[in-house]
């Protein structure tokens, strides 16, 4: 199998897979809204299959500090209402269900930080390391901004496919889902995600 890979903006990465310009997108969550175009590996029930996802992840929560803004891994508590979160991510869409008024204008976690720093807003729910990586590492968000104890959620991340690449070449796609999940498999796989766990751990 041989694949191209071409790095996109993350609405472009969606727009492309649904306009069927691109096959498939790498890493996004299954959601309804992205069903409607796309399939990820499935189980015989039709529900994601978690064993031939690319991975397994958190999103975290950023306060801003004395705002009166909390979350204790259930409930959110957040005065103005006001939410930082990365555009075209899904949740936008779980912020919004939950009564938030989202902030969707950064393209990085570092802006979402520097919206959050600056009183934007007290609440942000950014994808990826970048943004703890940022808050140990730069002085600028020293006692301005704290990481909460308890994830925002928890998603398996797919290769997800545009339908009709899918229906045109299913044999194709369940291959590629299958060596996935026969290569997180793997000892020198899972050798691999440990060191890079205990790595982020000591960070």
């Amino acid at each position: 199998e041989q694949v191209d890979f071409v790095p996109r903006p993350w609405r472009r990465c969606e727009e492309e897979t649904r306009n069927g310009i691109m096959d498939a997108m790498v890493g996004p969550s299954d959601n309804p809204r992205r069903r409607v175009y796309s399939v990820p590996p499935r189980k015989a029930d039709g529900t994601q299959d978690p064993e031939r996802a690319m991975y397994h992840d958190h999103v975290d929560i950023y306060l801003r500090v004395d705002s009166g803004a909390s979350w204790d891994g259930k409930t959110l508590v957040n005065p103005r209402k006001l939410v930082v979160a990365q555009r075209g991510y899904y949740i936008v869409d779980m912020l919004q269900a939950m009564g938030q008024k989202v902030i969707d204008t950064p393209k990085s976690a570092e802006e979402g930080l520097r919206l959050l720093a600056a009183g934007s807003a007290d609440v942000a729910v950014l994808m990826g390391r970048d943004a703890e990586n940022l808050l140990k590492a730069d002085p600028r968000y020293k006692g301005r901004v704290v990481l909460a104890k308890e994830p925002f959620a928890s998603f398996d991340f797919h290769l997800m496919v545009n339908r009709k690449s899918y229906d045109k070449e299913p044999k194709r796609f369940e291959a590629m889902w299958n060596a996935i999940a026969k290569v997180r498999a793997t000892a020198d796989y899972q050798r691999l995600e440990q060191s890079l766990v205990r790595q982020h751990q000591h960070e």
